[in-house]
């Protein structure tokens, strides 16, 4: 019965998800329309969107702790109350840092304790195969990131922007409904979230805190690479009249068509014993590095390849995240690993677009943003080489984490493990 209701909360996983990301990827969108109604420069307007996605992130760290305590439903059904609550303030706001507050700090904090319960939750029902239910429970980012530019935009176009705002709520009780629905299973508490975080830590080898650092600046690259592209894309075809106003918000929705395919296909995949999904993730962040600089090119041909490139490979990040970190600290410390994760991906997913947005003050054009979502792609790869190592000599000799360190750092003694 158990495995049977497992198939629904997917889907209801599904609808947090699209709202979720729906709302985080489509501020590029409303990052044209505060630049006309407010007259700020291009980085104080950057962070609106830049703040909403930092907010996102830690306040899932936070509700890492409060899961065990209040359960995975409670927190999604409070998210989605307080999205509703920060939008419809929003459509009163009077300056930037009014939005900051009710778009920015509220709206992000109610889809960011959301958004880690609605992975947790699909891990209890199928646990030990659940890489490929999470990817396509994560597939909604695909989807909200698909449509909700174009509905966002399309209330635009009859409504104005406040107006749009609100409707942009209605959409977003989806949230509320899908938490409502949730059901917890009943599973031993890791009676860890009321711990400080060092004592949490401790359980940990010097090995795992060592790769779980490197796997945080790992996040905070890539996300820092991604929040750039999804926050100034659109800006970006715009002034460079790439293509015309009308099919804006294609930009961001075919991303996001891509970014579904390879969140389905990558966590598919990595369901095979033969893959290593840890390859497979470092891989991909390759991939969507060196996309991104085919964006500079300005050329039609040239944007849509490079953002169907980044888009698919950059769907690595739903199905492959919570199995690296199973593989680095046990199944039982998937929400805390992930949470510590999540303000490492606060720190770049705020600092990158506002890097961006005074670049493009500074220059008044958008390649040097490109410039530093590729570079950084490329540098979160580079982190992620001691984590590989360490899960790969892990899975070959069948050991504990807190030797792995030392055969990296000692050849000799891979020789004696394998004699």
């Amino acid at each position: 019965m158990a495995f049977h209701y497992g198939h629904f909360v997917v889907v209801l996983s599904f609808g947090v998800h699209f709202v979720v990301y729906g709302m985080a990827f489509s501020v590029g969108v409303w990052n044209t329309v505060f630049l006309e109604q407010l007259g700020q420069s291009h980085a104080s307007t950057a962070i609106l969107g830049s703040l909403l996605n930092a907010m996102l992130f830690i306040n899932g760290f936070i509700s890492s702790y409060l899961i065990d305590t209040f359960g995975c439903r409670v927190l999604v059904i409070a998210g989605g109350i307080l999205t509703e609550i920060g939008l419809l303030f929003s459509t009163m706001a009077t300056s930037l840092h009014f939005l900051m507050l009710s778009f920015s700090m509220m709206v992000g904090t109610g889809i960011g304790i959301s958004f880690l319960p609605s992975i947790v939750i699909v891990e209890q029902y199928f646990q030990q195969k659940a890489t490929f239910p999470i990817g396509v429970a994560a597939s909604g980012l695909g989807v909200g990131t698909i449509l909700f530019p174009f509905v966002t935009e399309f209330f635009l176009s009859i409504l104005s922007w406040r107006s749009a705002l609100m409707a942009n709520a209605l959409v977003s009780s989806i949230l509320l409904i899908c938490g409502l629905l949730m059901k917890d299973l009943d599973l031993p508490s890791s009676r860890l979230s009321s711990q400080p975080l060092w004592n949490q830590l401790r359980q940990f080898s010097s090995t795992q805190k060592l790769a779980l650092a490197m796997f945080g600046f790992n996040n905070l690259f890539y996300l820092s690479g991604i929040s750039i592209v999804m926050m100034h894309v659109v800006a970006f075809v715009d002034k460079n009249g790439i293509i015309s106003q009308d099919h804006y918000p294609m930009i961001i929705s075919f991303i996001g068509l891509c970014n579904l395919l390879g969140r389905i296909v990558l966590g598919f995949i990595c369901q095979w014993k033969a893959c290593s999904s840890t390859l497979v993730y470092v891989f991909s962040n390759v991939v969507s590095g060196l996309a991104i600089l085919l964006i500079v090119f300005k050329v039609q041909t040239c944007v849509y390849l490079g953002c169907a490139l980044f888009g698919f490979f950059s769907g690595c990040i739903g199905p492959m995240i919570p199995d690296i970190l199973i593989q680095l600290l046990g199944r039982r410390s998937l929400a805390l690993g992930y949470g510590i994760l999540l303000l490492f991906e606060a720190t770049g997913s705020f600092g990158g677009p506002l890097l961006a947005g005074y670049l493009v003050d500074i220059h008044q054009s958008y390649e040097r943003c490109f410039y530093l979502a590729g570079g950084s792609l490329a540098l979160a790869a580079v982190f992620m080489l001691l984590p590989w190592g360490v899960i790969k000599s892990m899975d070959r000799y069948q050991i504990p984490a807190q030797i792995v360190i030392e055969e990296i750092l000692d050849p000799r003694l891979d020789e004696e493990h394998s004699s």
